[in-house]
């Protein structure tokens, strides 16, 4: 039974391996630094194939804290520090879908990007959504960066970064898959 257990484990981490450094080669290919302004609330783009609009609804009147509607729930959106948080974030996963939401965003709230004078593009917004995604995927459960990856916070410090390099500057240790997945074994053993 172990035994299977830890095939089943090695399996879905060559899996998600595999789709992390596909779409590693791929989204380095398109991410590229911010240079244009950000759009005005008039200048809504379509991104094509996507069948959503996102309304923002004010909460509390301070045009800091929304909610919007995605395939039948509600999530949470809020602008603080020049950057926006979206709670439960891991649970959009079409990056078409991710793009007109990020595109939403910054026409209520610009963000800014790395390097304090450009904006940052819906397109790079979706690139480290995608990283938050890919290590709440990735990681086991109980792990705390985990937690953390479940929603994700679109600020300027994380633009361009990928997945190896945001585990180490939030654990400041080096990302080390062996170490990861022993960490899952054992969890999963404390569990059972």
């Amino acid at each position: 039974m172990k035994r299977t257990k830890y095939i089943l484990i090695g399996i879905i981490v060559i899996g998600l391996l595999l789709g992390y450094f596909c779409f590693q080669k791929n989204a380095n290919q398109e991410s590229q630094p911010a240079k244009e302004e950000p759009l005005s609330t008039n200048e809504v783009k379509e991104e094509k194939n996507s069948t959503i609009a996102i309304v923002l609804q004010d909460l509390d009147d301070s045009h800091t804290k929304f909610s919007f509607q995605y395939e039948g729930e509600t999530f949470s959106a809020s602008f603080a520090n020049g950057a926006w948080h979206i709670v439960d974030s891991y649970k959009i996963k079409k990056e078409k879908d991710m793009k007109v939401i990020c595109q939403t965003l910054i026409q209520k709230h610009p963000v800014l990007g790395k390097d304090g004078e450009s904006y940052r593009t819906a397109e790079d917004m979706v690139y480290e959504w995608v990283q938050h995604n890919l290590a709440y995927e990735m990681l086991p459960e109980g792990n705390p960066w985990r937690e953390n990856a479940k929603d994700v916070d679109l600020d300027p410090e994380d633009q361009g970064k990928n997945l190896q390099e945001m585990y180490e500057a939030r654990t400041g240790k080096p990302f080390n898959m062996q170490e990861i997945m022993e960490s899952a074994i054992t969890s999963n053993n404390d569990d059972n």
